[in-house]
């Protein structure tokens, strides 16, 4: 243990946990714990246990913002193949704006 670690009264100081809230805070944190073990201030087993939760906190991240684009892709389908306030049937729209499409058919 460094004396950093150590506050006056010689108790082990707790160390800061940062917030986990976007992947690029989990990042942030991966970056941290790696410095820290290539500075030997932590075990490089206790590194790699610690890094392996923040792997899959980022996994279960992505899969939560992948599931929420799904349902907004699902959402927005549905809104275009139903009614709108006049009871016309909406359509999606094209991928190729109408100039474009003039000129690729040429």
């Amino acid at each position: 243990m460094t004396e950093k670690q150590k506050t006056n009264s010689g108790k082990k100081r707790q160390k800061r946990v940062g917030s986990l809230k976007t992947r690029g805070l989990i990042l942030s944190e991966m970056g941290r714990l790696y410095r820290e073990a290539r500075r030997g201030e932590i075990p490089w087993m206790e590194a790699k246990g610690l890094a392996s939760v923040l792997i899959g906190a980022a996994q279960v991240m992505r899969d939560a913002e992948a599931e929420t684009i799904v349902a907004e892709i699902a959402r927005l389908r549905a809104e275009l193949s139903g009614a709108n306030d006049n009871g016309d049937t909406l359509s999606e729209p094209e991928l190729i704006p109408p100039p474009i499409k003039q000129i690729a058919s040429r």
